[in-house]
């Protein structure tokens, strides 16, 4: 008799399974994809007070300057390799007759910078930077031997994602 149930057990058990709704089901996958244009950008700011069309005018070059602050330089990168920062000059500002000259070196955020070209910041994090660096003058005092009047030296500050 024991057998008997369970013979019929079994039976109801397979007949139940068989006839059983499968379980259906699905599923489907998506990856999304998007990029980040690279930006680098340098703003470069006379930190006199009235800059006229990024010329820093206030230099009086009868009176010595070591490391005198003339402008702010604002680096901005999200290069995901880096960035550098180049200034360019020659160490002559030359005088409204074209010829005459008075020499003064450059400084960028308190480092010499050597006349030429120069990579004074090399950051190769890959991080997001917004930063603001001083760019400073020295140069010696004139005397009678110079040539009295205006003179004007060209600084160029480039940023290149690397």
């Amino acid at each position: 008799m024991k057998n008997l149930k369970t013979l019929l057990a079994l039976g109801l058990f397979t007949f139940g399974a068989v006839n059983a709704a499968p379980v259906v089901t699905d599923s489907g996958s998506l990856t999304i994809e998007g990029t980040i244009d690279t930006v680098v950008a340098i703003t470069v700011t006379p930190t006199d007070a009235t800059p006229l069309d990024g010329t820093y005018s206030g230099l009086d070059l009868n009176t010595a300057a070591t490391n005198l602050t003339v402008a702010n330089v604002q680096e901005e990168s999200n290069s995901e390799s880096g960035y550098t920062v180049t200034v360019e000059y020659d160490g002559l500002m030359v005088h409204t007759d074209g010829v005459t000259t008075f020499p003064y070196s450059l400084s960028y955020d308190g480092s010499a910078i050597t006349t030429g070209s120069d990579i004074v910041t090399n950051d190769a994090t890959g991080a997001v930077i917004d930063t603001t660096k001083t760019l400073g003058v020295t140069y010696t005092a004139a005397d009678a031997t110079n040539l009295s009047g205006t003179y004007t030296g060209t600084v160029d500050v480039t940023i290149d994602a690397i």
